[in-house]
């Protein structure tokens, strides 16, 4: 069986804001094909106060998402 390598490659949005560990490990594991429940959860792993639906505002207004490749 035949492995596929996932690699995330995400554009330098802007060097004024930053993006939290849970916002990272939430686009990671979307990219990595988790449903929003399961990213959110790897999300919470990472950032205990991580909270989805400002995190997903934060990432739309930084086209994080528009980012990815």
């Amino acid at each position: 069986m035949a492995e596929a390598a996932h690699t995330l490659h995400v554009d330098v949005v802007s060097a004024e804001e930053q993006i939290y560990s849970g916002e990272a490990e939430f686009v990671a594991a979307l990219v990595e094909g988790a449903n929003l429940g399961e990213a959110a959860e790897r999300a919470l792993g990472a950032e205990a106060s991580f909270d989805l639906s400002t995190a997903f505002a934060r990432l739309l207004a930084l086209e994080a998402f528009a980012a990815l490749r």
